[in-house]
C-alpha cells in the first residue's frame, strides 16, 4: 500500500481530520496525528495513534475513512530561518533550537525515532537525556517530542508561534559557549590509589585532529611505511610551533628579542595525545582522503558496493539528480552580433527503481537549486501539457513520468542549506531531501551520469558548436559555430531521452513478477509496471500550484509605496491598496517579504502571506521590456544596462562640465554689457515698461515667423501690397 507523510484522511462524518505523520514499511504501520489536537490549550500534544497497513486499507475500502489530499502546514512554520531573522524573531529561534538540542539524539537516529513511534518505548535514551540536561521530569522531553511529531517531525514545529499573540519584545540573548572537556582528572597509580594526574592538558577536538592531518601533508606522508620513516618527535615538535606556541617579544635596552613561548598546558595537548591520535587517523584510506580531497576520494578511490535500488520500494518511490554542463555552446538570439551565449547546464531526474529519466532542464547557471528545483517540477508535473507550452506535439503516452517522490537523492551542499530546501520540501509536499553527494558527483548516481555520456557521445558529438575535447588552435572557437538555439535544443534534449527510456535495455533490473507477466525490458516499461504493482499507481499532486510553489526558489523582495522591487523589476501587488499592503511602506517605510522565483521568466513571482494564500505578482507594466523573458536572459540585459547607464552617467559628467563653462562664457559677456552696478535694495522702477517693450517685441517676432512660414515654396501666397484694391476702386468716393 502506498502511504507517504503529509496524506490527509478524513472520517465519513467529515468532523475528524488525521493526517500521516510516519509511515514504517518494515513493520507495516502508520502513524496517524489528529489535527483538531493543533493549538488546543485544553490538551497536551499526545503520541500519535498507529494503525496497520491493513486497518487503513480496510477502512479505505469501507468509507470509513476518506483520502483528502496533502497536510498543510501552519503559514508560519513553512517560514524559512532567514525570514525568521529579518523579522526580529530571534527569541523564537533560540527557544526552537534550545528544545530541539534536547531532542536532537533521537530524531536524527532513525531507529530510536522509529522506536519511540512504533515500538515499545525509549525509557533509557530518556533518562540519558534528562541526566545531560539535567532535566528533572521526563515529560518535559516527550511533550518536546510529541509537538515535533504533530507538525509533521519538521524543525519549525518547536516554533513558539503562540508568542504572535504576543508583543513583538525580542530579547538578543546569547547562549554560554559550550566548555572543552578537559583531560582525565584522576589516575590509579601502581599502588592503586587513586591519585591527581600531573598532565593538566585539555581534550582533543576536530581542530587538532584537522591540524594533525595538516601536518602529515605537509610532510607527505600518505601511508603508514612513510609514517614510520620519519620521526614522530620531530611531527610533534612541528605541531608544537605552528598550533600550540605563541610569538613574546621583549625590549633589553634598544634590542627586540623574540621567544616563541608555549601556550598554558591547560589549552594544549600532550605528546601522548598527539601520538595516540596520529596512529588512530593514519590509516591509508584517511591519508588517501586527506591527500586527493573528500570529493574525488569518494569519486575515484572509495570503495562501492550493493546496487543504487537497494531499499528502494518501486518506481517513483526515489528519485536521484545531477547535473553538468553540456558540451555544446548556444546560439544568443536576441543580438545578430554576439554568436552565443554559452554553455548551457543540464538537470537530469531520474527514477532509481527503473533508471527511467523522469524529468530534466536546461539553463545557464549554477549547478544550484534554482535549475535543480525546476527539474525537480518537470519530473511531478504531466509533459504533454508541458510540451505544449514550447510549441512541441507530444503524445499523452510517450512520457507518462508526472508522480511525486518520497525521497529525492540531491546535495548537502550550499545550494540546498542556502535556501532551506530541506525543510521546504519535506514541509510542502512531504519529500525527504536525503544527503547524497554534491550536484557535480556522478558516481553516486550513475544511470545520470552515463547518460550525459549517452548524450555528449551520440547526439552533441556530431552538432554546430560541440567543444571537441582535442581541439586545433588553428581551428575558430566552438563559440562562433552555435546554431542551436535555447527552444530547439530543449526538444532535442527531451526526444533523446525518450528515445533512452523506450530503447535501452535493462533486463538486469527485470525480477521474477515481471518475467513471468511479459513486462518488457525498457527502463519506462518497468517504471509503468512498477507503478502500478508495486505503488499503487503512485502518488499524484493535481494541485500544480502547490506542486510548483514547493519547488520555487525562495528570495527576498521590498514593498515600497507603489509597487513590489526585486531584483530591480518591479511588481504590481494584486489588490495592494485594498489590503493594506502599499500603505504600510507609505506610511512606515518599505519592507521585506519572502517572494518564490523561476528561472523561466521574471514577468511573475509568488508570496504566501501570512494567511497561507499564495499571491501572484506579475510586471507593473505591461509592456516592459522583460516582459516574458527568462531569468538568466534579462539578468544579462540588466548588465548591460548597468553599463549603459554607467557610460552615460560618465557622459552627462562631461558635457555638464562643458554647459557649466559656456554659461559662465556668456555670463562673462552679458556682465561685461552692464554700465554700473547700482547699490540700492529695491526693485528698479522701470522695470515693468521695459517688460512691457519686450513682451511687444515678442509678439513682433512671432508674427514675423509666421509670414517667413507662409512663404514656402509649397504653399500659394499672395502678398496683400502687390494686389489690386477692388475695395478702393468700388468705394473710392466714401
Amino acid at each position: 500500500m502506498n502511504l507517504v507523510e503529509r496524506d490527509i484522511f478524513k472520517k465519513s462524518d467529515g468532523k475528524t481530520v488525521f493526517f500521516v505523520a510516519r509511515v514504517c514499511h518494515e513493520r507495516q504501520k502508520v502513524a496517524l496525528i489528529d489535527q483538531g489536537s493543533w493549538f488546543n490549550q485544553k490538551s497536551q500534544y499526545k503520541k500519535p495513534v498507529i494503525y496497520s497497513f491493513k486497518d487503513i486499507k480496510s477502512q479505505l475500502n469501507s468509507g470509513k475513512l476518506i483520502a483528502d489530499g496533502c497536510l498543510q502546514l501552519p503559514a508560519m512554520m513553512l517560514k524559512t530561518e532567514k525570514w525568521l531573522e529579518n523579522t526580529n524573531k530571534d527569541k523564537w529561534l533560540f527557544q526552537r533550537d534550545k528544545n530541539y538540542r534536547i531532542i536532537k539524539s533521537i530524531v536524527e537516529d532513525e531507529d530510536i525515532f522509529e522506536r519511540y513511534i512504533f515500538g515499545d518505548g525509549i525509557t533509557e535514551e530518556i533518562q540519558k537525556i534528562q541526566s545531560k540536561f539535567s532535566i528533572k521530569s521526563s515529560g518535559v522531553i516527550y511533550r518536546i517530542l510529541n509537538r515535533l511529531i504533530t507538525f509533521g517531525s519538521i524543525k519549525n514545529s518547536l516554533l513558539p508561534i503562540a508568542y504572535k499573540q504576543c508583543g513583538n519584545r525580542v530579547v538578543y540573548d546569547k547562549p554560554d559557549d559550550n566548555q572543552i572537556k578537559r583531560g582525565r582528572k584522576t589516575r590509579k597509580n601502581r599502588h592503586g590509589q587513586i591519585v591527581g594526574c600531573k598532565s593538566k592538558t585539555r581534550g582533543i577536538t576536530a581542530q587538532d585532529k584537522l591540524n594533525i592531518l595538516k601536518i602529515l601533508k605537509e610532510f607527505k606522508i600518505t601511508n603508514t611505511k612513510a609514517f614510520k620513516e620519519f620521526s614522530l618527535t620531530k611531527l610533534f615538535g612541528e605541531f608544537q610551533s605552528k598550533y600550540q606556541s605563541h610569538v613574546i617579544l621583549r625590549s633589553i635596552g634598544d634590542e627586540v628579542i623574540y621567544y616563541n613561548w608555549l601556550h598554558e598546558e591547560k589549552d594544549r595537548i600532550s605528546k601522548q595525545q598527539f601520538y595516540y591520535h596520529v596512529n588512530s587517523l593514519l590509516s591509508d584510506e584517511e591519508l588517501l582522503k586527506h591527500k586527493l580531497g573528500k570529493l574525488t576520494f569518494e569519486k575515484d578511490k572509495a570503495v562501492k558496493i550493493g546496487l543504487a535500488r537497494d531499499s528502494v520500494l518501486g518506481s517513483g518511490d526515489c528519485y536521484a539528480i545531477d547535473a553538468t554542463i553540456l558540451d555544446i555552446y548556444v546560439r544568443y538570439p536576441y543580438n545578430p552580433k554576439i554568436k552565443s551565449c554559452g554553455r548551457p547546464v543540464l538537470y537530469l531526474v531520474v527514477d532509481v527503481w527503473s533508471t527511467c529519466i523522469v524529468g530534466y532542464y536546461i539553463g545557464f547557471h549554477g549547478p544550484d537549486w534554482a535549475g535543480a528545483g525546476e527539474a525537480l517540477y518537470h519530473a511531478c508535473m504531466n509533459k504533454s501539457d508541458w510540451a505544449k507550452s514550447i510549441s512541441w506535439d507530444l503524445d499523452e503516452n510517450a512520457w507518462p513520468c508526472h508522480h511525486v517522490p518520497r525521497i529525492i537523492f540531491g546535495d548537502n551542499g550550499a545550494e540546498y542549506s542556502e535556501y532551506n530546501i530541506k525543510a521546504m520540501l519535506k514541509a510542502e509536499i512531504g519529500i525527504k531531501m536525503m544527503n547524497y553527494a554534491a550536484i557535480f558527483r556522478g558516481d553516486a548516481k550513475s544511470v545520470v551520469e552515463r547518460k550525459f555520456g549517452v548524450i555528449n557521445k551520440t547526439f552533441l558529438n556530431f552538432q554546430p558548436g560541440y567543444v571537441h575535447k582535442a581541439t586545433l588552435r588553428e581551428l575558430p572557437h566552438a563559440a562562433n559555430n552555435a546554431v542551436w538555439d535555447y527552444r530547439s535544443l530543449v526538444i532535442a534534449i527531451g526526444k533523446e531521452i525518450i528515445f533512452h527510456n523506450n530503447n535501452v535495455n535493462r533486463l538486469k533490473l527485470h525480477n521474477f513478477i515481471m518475467s513471468r507477466e511479459g513486462i518488457g525490458i525498457t527502463p519506462q516499461a518497468i517504471y509503468t509496471a512498477g507503478m502500478e504493482r508495486e505503488m499503487g499507481g503512485g502518488r499524484i499532486i493535481k494541485d500544480l500550484a502547490k506542486l510548483r510553489f514547493a519547488f520555487l526558489r525562495e528570495e527576498v523582495a521590498t514593498v515600497h509605496g507603489d509597487c513590489v522591487k526585486h531584483n530591480g523589476l518591479e511588481y504590481e501587488y494584486p489588490n495592494g491598496i485594498e489590503r493594506g499592503v502599499y500603505g504600510k511602506a507609505k506610511y512606515k517605510g518599505s519592507y521585506k517579504i519572502p517572494v518564490r522565483i523561476t528561472n523561466a521568466t521574471v514577468s511573475y513571482i509568488w508570496h504566501r502571506d501570512d494567511d497561507g494564500n499564495i499571491i501572484e505578482l506579475r510586471l507593473k507594466d505591461v509592456d516592459h521590456w522583460a516582459q516574458n523573458q527568462r531569468r538568466e536572459v534579462v539578468m544579462d540585459k540588466l548588465e548591460e544596462y548597468a553599463e549603459e547607464v554607467y557610460e552615460l552617467e560618465q557622459k552627462a559628467l562631461q558635457e555638464r562640465l562643458q554647459l557649466n563653462f559656456d554659461h559662465t562664457q556668456a555670463m562673462a559677456v552679458n556682465a561685461a554689457q552692464i554700465l554700473d552696478h547700482p547699490a540700492r535694495k529695491s526693485m528698479p522702477s522701470d522695470i515693468k515698461e521695459a517688460k512691457l517693450v519686450m513682451i511687444e517685441k515678442d509678439h513682433n517676432n512671432i508674427v514675423q515667423m509666421i509670414r517667413e512660414g507662409f512663404k514656402s515654396d509649397k504653399l500659394r501666397y499672395t502678398d496683400p501690397s502687390a494686389s489690386n484694391d477692388i475695395d478702393d476702386d468700388l468705394y473710392a468716393n466714401y
